[in-house]
């Protein structure tokens, strides 16, 4: 990481992608005062201060720092998937530290903002706290916390390793809840620990080969509960959902993203557009599953089926005018690797229903929007943080670009230079 020696500094000469689907701005010129974007043009239209320090990105490409609406810190993929994904290997203790780790190599990756959407122990919470106190180099952190599931949910972990509970063995799990009561504890109890959204899995999911992707697992009474007193403390929710009917009353509760979004339908879709809600389809997550070969031949043929069923849903979205915004399910198993299925995702998002241009805007702005940082990042304008990269390369001509990380010649946050190659 380089000190900010000089409050003033100019990226001048750019080809500049600002994130809102404009035309690309050639020979650009960008002026940063401390930690903000204060003017941005083309060169002789845009005065350079005097003795401000000069970034050359003469042929290169400035556009946006990436954003991840969906990542979970704490995970990371086993070496034995037969252990439960890691669940038996780490501590939480452990994890935490490798999650000290992971947000630097986000840096890395060209990645300067994310939102956690579920990490045990409130890991994330802890990360953004000592992001934003100066104590280690990370991006900005939007933190879920623990996340909500009911007992035998899809993120109960103590169901990957059945002899757990018989053996007491204390292994990571998120928050089980079941009933009214529980559910409004947990939520209150989540805004008292500092979560800036509520996550909660309203659905089964591909993982496991013994359950039905789509069934609903909190009650139709349970997700109004849980959403309305979430919304009622003024803490935003988003949910991992699969299947149009749990989807339909995820939305008629008010939450504010649909993560996931398989298996919906022209209804569930239509919702999502009346409703302002955002969609985050992590189409890498499953297009990982879907090639190991080595799963379950029931979680195989399911998440195999995910991948045409996922394309069908962003094309439907697409159309339907559904604000849709980049996330990984990071961290999640089978080599979803932190920093680098990022790259993945936005490939697929350009091969599988949007174009480069919009896979852009989907990583930037319109995540910025859906994780409600829209007034502070997410776009190359005046009064936003200085959060952006400078590419060798054109995304637009090869999305491909970001997969090479020494194609990221520069990573800025906030006005801070934190990673420079040759």
């Amino acid at each position: 990481m380089e000190s900010m020696s000089n409050p003033i500094k100019a990226i001048k000469g750019g080809t500049l992608i600002d994130g809102t689907g404009s035309e690309p701005l050639k020979k650009s010129v960008i002026i940063v005062e401390d930690s903000k974007i204060i003017e941005v043009g083309s060169e002789g239209k845009v005065s350079i201060p005097s003795g401000a320090e000069i970034i050359d990105a003469a042929k290169q490409i400035v556009m946006p720092g990436l954003i991840d609406c969906h990542t979970h810190l704490y995970s990371y993929a086993s070496s034995n998937k037969a252990t439960g994904f890691g669940l038996i290997e780490w501590s939480n203790i452990d994890r935490a530290i490798r999650a000290v780790v992971t947000v630097k190599t986000f840096l890395g990756a060209g990645i300067t903002s994310i939102r956690d959407v579920g990490c045990c122990a409130n890991i994330d919470i802890a990360i953004r706290d000592a992001i934003n106190a100066g104590f280690i180099p990370g991006p900005r952190v939007v933190a879920c916390g623990e996340g909500l599931t009911i007992t035998g949910g899809h993120v109960d972990s103590d169901k990957h390793i059945r002899f757990a509970a018989f053996e007491n063995i204390k292994i990571p799990n998120f928050k089980t809840i079941d009933g009214v009561t529980e559910v409004l504890k947990a939520v209150r109890q989540q805004i008292k620990l500092g979560a800036d959204w509520i996550k909660f899995w309203a659905t089964g999911g591909v993982l496991e080969a013994t359950e039905r992707a789509h069934a609903q697992e909190f009650s139709d009474e349970e997700i109004n509960v849980l959403v309305g007193e979430a919304s009622r403390a003024g803490v935003p929710v988003c949910v991992h959902a699969l299947g149009a009917d749990t989807i339909k009353i995820c939305i008629e509760a008010g939450v504010k993203s649909i993560e996931h979004g398989i298996f919906s339908d022209d209804e569930s879709i239509q919702m999502m557009k009346n409703n302002d809600v955002y969609l985050v389809p992590t189409l890498i997550a499953y297009d990982l599953l879907s090639k190991d070969e080595n799963l379950p031949k029931a979680t195989y043929e399911v998440a195999r089926g995910a991948i045409i069923a996922h394309e069908k849903t962003i094309k439907m979205a697409k159309k339907a005018g559904v604000k849709i915004a980049m996330g990984t399910d990071s961290g999640s198993p089978y080599t979803n690797i932190h920093g680098e299925c990022q790259a993945w995702e936005m490939e697929l998002m350009a091969t599988r229903g949007l174009t480069e241009m919009e896979s852009i805007v989907a990583t930037t702005k319109t995540a910025a929007e859906c994780i409600g940082l829209g007034d502070k990042t997410g776009t190359i304008e005046p009064g936003k943080f200085a959060d952006l990269i400078i590419l060798d390369g054109d995304p637009l001509q090869d999305i491909k670009l970001f997969q090479d990380k020494n194609k990221i010649k520069t990573v800025m946050k906030g006005g801070i230079v934190y990673v420079k190659r040759p």
